[in-house]
């Protein structure tokens, strides 16, 4: 056979050119149109999957709602409760402002305008912080779920900023005694002027059951920290100085017969 012109070849190559640029075309149309296509947002929210015109489901980053949420009651050290919630205890209805807690649900391709969603919060020790064994007896624990609540979710796309009493019905559900492997004791610290710092893993689950169970998880970071603050007294005037409190403080009478019997 005879090799090929010039001319042939360089037409070979141009056919061959176009139909891998038609392929290429198709290719990116097939992609666009019907294949997966992974949207997400690091660090800001949670990416989310969205399969042309399937449902999709997304919670914004929680971080700051839940470290906004840890209230923690103490007394010399020792802790009397750990609690999630909405500390500024904002009523149900209310208008939520730009720093008020809240979390953002956001939601795409439903199939009916209205679609009740399942709120669910569970939590584990870690590791972080000082460390050390939780009352289990381990450095870490499972997560277990402390709390559940349901929400509304109105019309087929959307998003929504819900706080813990919409959600949840109360304004401090979460307690994290309740879980089976932390104590309280867990978070105390003993000595004075000491600080123990402990650190909580908790997660926050959102489920739509009447699409298919769709689901979106996030989870965030509470570190829970208590200082036990040495007793001290100020006294005004001239200037400002402490004493330490370790024995106990003269009344003014008994101080008036001490200074007479000088």
């Amino acid at each position: 056979m005879a090799p090929a012109s010039t001319d042939e070849l360089s037409e070979t190559a141009q056919t061959t050119e176009s139909a891998t640029q038609n392929d290429s075309i198709l290719t990116r149309r097939t992609f666009g149109k019907g294949a997966a296509i992974l949207a997400g947002v690091s660090g800001a929210g949670l990416g989310f999957v969205w399969f042309g015109s399937s449902p999709a489901l997304a919670v914004d980053d929680p971080e700051e709602w839940i470290a906004n949420s840890a209230e923690i009651t103490t007394h010399d050290g020792s802790v009397d409760a750990v609690t999630f919630g909405d500390p500024d205890e904002i009523a149900d209805g209310d208008e939520l402002e730009d720093d008020d807690n809240r979390l953002i649900v956001e939601w795409s391709g439903f199939n009916a305008d209205t679609r009740d969603a399942t709120f669910n919060v569970s939590l584990a020790g870690t590791d972080g912080g000082d460390g050390g064994t939780w009352a289990g007896g381990d450095e870490t624990t499972e997560q277990e779920e402390l709390a559940t609540g349901s929400e509304t979710l109105e019309g087929t796309n959307g998003s929504a900023a819900f706080t813990w009493l919409d959600v949840f019905g109360e304004s401090q559900p979460v307690d994290v005694a309740e879980h089976t492997e932390i104590e309280l004791s867990d978070f105390e610290e003993d000595d004075d002027g000491a600080t123990r710092v402990r650190e909580l893993e908790v997660e926050i689950e959102v489920v739509v059951p009447d699409e298919d169970e769709l689901t979106a998880t996030q989870t965030a970071t509470a570190t829970i920290t208590v200082t036990n603050q040495e007793a001290t007294i100020e006294v005004g005037g001239q200037g400002t100085f402490e004493i330490e409190s370790d024995e106990a403080v003269e009344d003014e009478e008994e101080a008036e017969v001490t200074d007479e019997e000088k």
